[in-house]
């Protein structure tokens, strides 16, 4: 979703599914994450995200700490860590995430500040005019349909997705939204 986001106008992609995470749902909650006892004002804060690498994604997903400079890193756990033993870092934790992160033996010294709205965990695209109407609406069966097949089943579980389902209209317009309002 933060690719889609940041270059949807520029590559001019029309989103044309949405993937459903293995043992999950095709929309998750983003949640940002600090040390229970951190100060009301959270000067000097960082906020780091494996969406890092889109900071207006990440402040779309969580507007507490809007001015925060953003971290990309994939070391959710190690973030985390940090976190609770007092270092100045909030990190915004995915869906799957969010919900391992009560099963963390550290998890009493963190609590969540915000979430956001429910927004789509992955989406397929396609690029401009590449692929007519007639061809998608035959390409998106074949997507549609893939997880009730069992010969997909392997491949799915590949990519940890169990499925495709179309894409939810008001949870992509809901996080379009929060997109253009971030900086």
């Amino acid at each position: 979703l933060p690719f889609f986001l940041d270059h949807e106008a520029d590559l001019a992609l029309v989103a044309r599914a949405m993937a459903t995470p293995k043992d999950g749902a095709p929309l998750q909650r983003w949640t940002l994450v600090a040390r229970k006892d951190h100060p009301a004002q959270m000067t000097g804060y960082a906020v780091q995200s494996a969406a890092g690498f889109s900071p207006r994604f990440v402040r779309a997903m969580s507007q507490v700490l809007a001015k925060a400079q953003i971290v990309d890193s994939t070391a959710v756990l190690s973030g985390l860590r940090r976190a609770a033993n007092g270092e100045k870092l909030a990190v915004l934790l995915d869906g799957a995430q969010t919900q391992a992160f009560s099963t963390l033996p550290f998890a009493a010294e963190l609590a969540p500040l915000a979430s956001s709205a429910p927004v789509p965990v992955a989406i397929v695209a396609t690029v401009g005019k590449r692929l007519d109407a007639r061809r998608w609406k035959a390409l998106q069966a074949a997507f549609l349909s893939l997880g009730h097949d069992a010969a997909a089943r392997e491949a799915l579980d590949g990519v940890q997705m169990s499925g495709f389902v179309a894409v939810d209209s008001a949870a992509l317009s809901a996080a379009r939204a929060a997109y253009q309002k971030a900086r």
